[in-house]
């Protein structure tokens, strides 16, 4: 900042805080640590943050303009931001730097996790003799996302949630 301030004078500095009517409301990045942003909210400028300064990145050591940063994991971001707005802010930065976002997710909350077209249900279990930790499939997940049919002969490891709407703009 000291650097920043004798390089161009005097500045500030605003971020857009993230609201339900995604309207652009611009603060001072002082106010992020104020009661007055979320810990979802700071979240969900955390990670748009980075998602930009990694497109910056790219653009400025890239020569080819298609080329992508790639894939962010994030860790349980879910647990902070799991309000639907915020998990669109997210998305949708992401969307527009091009990186495709992998959320990982130990949160039961349905009404976030509707928002993924694409769910796998995984946990993390100890074996008893060797207390090794092995990620399996979490049957009971499953089963809440996707119930099993009678006559079904496989196994739902993943499911692709789809929308109405999204099957009738496929169709046509």
């Amino acid at each position: 900042m000291h650097a920043l301030h004798r390089a161009v004078g005097e500045f500030r500095v605003k971020i857009l805080k993230p609201n339900e009517a995604f309207a652009p409301i611009r603060v001072p990045i002082s106010e992020l640590s104020s009661p007055k942003f979320s810990n979802g909210q700071r979240a969900t400028v955390a990670t748009a943050m980075m998602l930009m300064l990694s497109e910056l990145r790219r653009q400025s050591r890239s020569t080819a303009r298609e080329a992508s940063v790639g894939t962010l994991i994030l860790d349980n971001p879910l647990g902070n931001a799991n309000a639907g707005f915020l998990i669109e802010v997210q998305r949708t930065v992401a969307a527009a730097a091009g990186i495709q976002l992998i959320y990982t997710t130990g949160i039961g909350d349905f009404s976030a996790l509707r928002r993924f077209s694409n769910v796998i249900a995984l946990s993390n279990d100890a074996a008893r003799r060797t207390m090794r930790r092995y990620v399996r499939t979490n049957p009971e997940l499953l089963e809440l996302l996707a119930p099993r049919t009678h006559d079904s002969g496989g196994h739902l490891s993943a499911r692709r949630v789809v929308a109405v709407a999204d099957r009738e703009n496929n169709a046509s």
